[in-house]
Protein backbone atom coordinates (compact mmCIF):
# COMPACT_ATOMS: atom_id res chain seq x y z
CA UNK A 1 0.00 0.00 0.00
CA UNK A 2 1.25 3.20 -0.81
CA UNK A 3 2.22 6.36 1.41
CA UNK A 4 -0.01 9.40 1.13
CA UNK A 5 -0.15 12.70 2.37
CA UNK A 6 -4.05 14.94 1.30
CA UNK A 7 -3.92 18.31 0.87
CA UNK A 8 -7.40 20.44 0.98
CA UNK A 9 -7.34 23.29 -1.72
CA UNK A 10 -9.51 25.85 -0.34
CA UNK A 11 -7.74 28.38 1.93
CA UNK A 12 -4.71 25.27 2.19
CA UNK A 13 -3.14 25.00 -1.05
CA UNK A 14 -5.15 28.19 -2.51
CA UNK A 15 -5.53 31.35 -1.16
CA UNK A 16 -9.65 31.81 -1.37
CA UNK A 17 -9.57 35.34 0.61
CA UNK A 18 -10.54 37.30 -2.16
CA UNK A 19 -13.31 35.22 -2.70
CA UNK A 20 -14.42 34.97 0.83
CA UNK A 21 -17.08 38.00 0.74
CA UNK A 22 -18.89 35.94 -1.19
CA UNK A 23 -19.46 32.98 1.74
CA UNK A 24 -20.99 35.59 3.78
CA UNK A 25 -23.98 36.07 1.11
CA UNK A 26 -24.18 32.15 0.17
CA UNK A 27 -23.66 33.02 -3.49
CA UNK A 28 -21.75 29.52 -4.23
CA UNK A 29 -21.91 29.89 -7.49
CA UNK A 30 -19.69 32.90 -7.73
CA UNK A 31 -17.60 31.49 -4.62
CA UNK A 32 -16.48 28.76 -7.04
CA UNK A 33 -16.34 30.38 -10.57
CA UNK A 34 -13.62 32.92 -9.46
CA UNK A 35 -11.44 30.25 -8.22
CA UNK A 36 -8.91 30.58 -11.14
CA UNK A 37 -8.15 34.23 -9.95
CA UNK A 38 -6.72 32.49 -6.21
CA UNK A 39 -2.85 32.58 -5.84
CA UNK A 40 -1.16 29.60 -4.73
CA UNK A 41 -0.81 29.85 -0.53
CA UNK A 42 3.30 29.67 -0.68
CA UNK A 43 4.11 27.99 2.07
CA UNK A 44 1.80 25.47 1.73
CA UNK A 45 3.08 25.09 -1.99
CA UNK A 46 6.93 24.89 -0.80
CA UNK A 47 5.71 22.02 1.81
CA UNK A 48 3.70 20.40 -1.23
CA UNK A 49 6.63 20.87 -3.67
CA UNK A 50 9.35 19.10 -0.78
CA UNK A 51 6.63 15.88 0.06
CA UNK A 52 5.97 15.59 -4.39
CA UNK A 53 10.05 15.71 -4.69
CA UNK A 54 10.38 13.50 -2.24
CA UNK A 55 8.67 10.69 -4.47
CA UNK A 56 7.94 8.86 -1.16
CA UNK A 57 4.24 9.82 -1.03
CA UNK A 58 1.55 9.75 -3.61
CA UNK A 59 -0.74 13.62 -3.86
CA UNK A 60 -4.49 13.03 -2.92
CA UNK A 61 -6.31 16.03 -3.26
CA UNK A 62 -9.76 16.09 -1.04
CA UNK A 63 -11.77 19.41 -1.63
CA UNK A 64 -15.23 20.03 -0.92
CA UNK A 65 -15.60 21.66 -4.21
CA UNK A 66 -18.80 20.62 -5.55
CA UNK A 67 -17.70 18.17 -9.17
CA UNK A 68 -19.35 20.73 -11.53
CA UNK A 69 -16.22 22.37 -10.94
CA UNK A 70 -13.74 19.81 -11.16
CA UNK A 71 -12.35 20.78 -14.91
CA UNK A 72 -11.82 24.64 -13.30
CA UNK A 73 -10.21 22.98 -10.22
CA UNK A 74 -8.14 20.59 -13.00
CA UNK A 75 -6.98 23.92 -14.53
CA UNK A 76 -6.48 26.00 -11.11
CA UNK A 77 -4.12 22.84 -10.16
CA UNK A 78 -2.07 22.66 -13.58
CA UNK A 79 -1.28 26.01 -13.80
CA UNK A 80 0.03 26.27 -10.35
CA UNK A 81 2.33 22.85 -11.35
CA UNK A 82 0.67 21.09 -8.65
CA UNK A 83 -0.15 17.38 -9.86
CA UNK A 84 -1.53 14.40 -8.10
CA UNK A 85 -2.40 11.16 -7.72
CA UNK A 86 -6.10 11.31 -6.87
CA UNK A 87 -8.45 14.18 -6.43
CA UNK A 88 -11.81 13.87 -4.45
CA UNK A 89 -14.74 16.34 -4.76
CA UNK A 90 -18.15 16.63 -3.28
CA UNK A 91 -20.68 14.90 -5.62
CA UNK A 92 -23.22 17.77 -6.97
CA UNK A 93 -26.30 18.74 -4.84
CA UNK A 94 -24.76 16.74 -1.53
CA UNK A 95 -25.36 20.29 0.90
CA UNK A 96 -23.32 18.19 4.03
CA UNK A 97 -21.13 19.98 6.06
CA UNK A 98 -17.59 19.64 4.90
CA UNK A 99 -16.42 17.18 7.55
CA UNK A 100 -18.64 14.79 6.98
CA UNK A 101 -18.31 14.67 3.22
CA UNK A 102 -14.47 14.38 3.81
CA UNK A 103 -15.03 11.90 6.72
CA UNK A 104 -16.94 9.73 3.61
CA UNK A 105 -14.24 10.43 1.46
CA UNK A 106 -11.81 9.42 3.86
CA UNK A 107 -12.99 5.32 3.79
CA UNK A 108 -12.37 4.94 -0.30
CA UNK A 109 -9.05 6.73 0.33
CA UNK A 110 -7.96 4.20 3.36
CA UNK A 111 -8.78 1.34 0.65
CA UNK A 112 -6.14 2.48 -1.40
CA UNK A 113 -3.40 4.48 0.67
CA UNK A 114 -1.70 4.61 4.09
CA UNK A 115 -2.15 7.93 5.31
CA UNK A 116 0.81 9.70 6.36
CA UNK A 117 -0.86 13.11 7.29
CA UNK A 118 -2.93 16.01 5.60
CA UNK A 119 -2.84 19.63 5.37
CA UNK A 120 -6.46 21.71 5.88
CA UNK A 121 -7.37 24.86 6.82
CA UNK A 122 -11.24 24.29 8.83
CA UNK A 123 -10.87 23.50 11.85
CA UNK A 124 -13.82 20.62 11.66
CA UNK A 125 -11.98 19.01 9.16
CA UNK A 126 -8.95 19.28 11.22
CA UNK A 127 -10.36 17.88 14.08
CA UNK A 128 -12.03 14.96 11.51
CA UNK A 129 -8.93 14.14 10.16
CA UNK A 130 -7.27 13.51 13.84
CA UNK A 131 -10.53 11.86 15.38
CA UNK A 132 -10.02 9.15 12.36
CA UNK A 133 -6.17 9.22 13.28
CA UNK A 134 -4.85 11.28 10.35
CA UNK A 135 -2.12 13.42 12.02
CA UNK A 136 -3.11 17.01 10.55
CA UNK A 137 -1.52 20.20 9.81
CA UNK A 138 -3.93 23.67 10.17
CA UNK A 139 -2.84 25.80 7.70
CA UNK A 140 -5.04 28.84 8.83
CA UNK A 141 -7.77 28.80 10.99
CA UNK A 142 -11.12 28.90 9.10
CA UNK A 143 -14.45 28.53 10.58
CA UNK A 144 -16.62 29.29 7.04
Amino acid sequence: MFKAVIFDIDGTLADNSERQKYLSELRWDMFFNEMGNDYPVKEVLELYNLIRNSQQYKIIIVSGRPEKYKKLTEQWLTWNNIYYDDLYMRKDGDQRKDNVIKQEILKHIKEKYEISFAFDDRKSVVDMWRENGVFCFQCQDHNY
